[in-house]
């Protein structure tokens, strides 16, 4: 749904507006392991506006975050999902240097990535295919 809300939000013009996420600028979000299995999440998130990851069921959760409410090992507030590098380029064209970075916010389990825990508010630049740990979930990355 928040993708359809972004891809509707493109149809006009740039002109004189802060650009708008495309297509090109989501990542999806695929959990392979846990009480979540099989969930597909395609998140937009903005500059100043993360995607957030957790056991809530709030708003900024369920509306362009990820919720695993099921999974008690997840803290209310796990992580976040950040993008850098959106923006007009010097021709007032829509930036492509988009990267995406998730961030571990001081969860009580911690996040994993190939068996190594992260370090509570350090971003770590997302990869294709790239999982991370949180709680008993699996979230496997897939870049836009």
């Amino acid at each position: 749904m928040a993708l359809e809300m972004a891809e509707n939000n493109n149809a006009s013009s740039t002109e004189g507006k802060s650009p708008k996420i495309t297509r090109e600028d989501h990542i999806e979000v695929i959990i392979t392991t846990g009480p979540h299995a099989e969930s597909k999440f395609d998140l937009c998130p903005k500059p100043n506006a993360p995607c957030f990851v957790g056991r809530s069921k709030g708003k900024k959760f369920i509306r362009n975050g990820i919720s695993l409410h099921k999974d008690q090992e997840v803290s209310t507030t796990h992580a976040k999902i950040i993008v850098e590098g959106m923006g007009l380029s010097e021709n007032n064209g829509v930036n492509r240097e988009v990267k995406f970075y998730f961030m571990d916010v001081g969860s009580t389990n911690g996040s994993c990535l190939e068996g190594e825990m992260l370090v509570a508010e350090e971003k770590v630049l997302i990869a294709e295919g790239m999982e991370v740990k949180v709680g008993g979930s699996t979230l496997k990355f897939i870049l836009g």
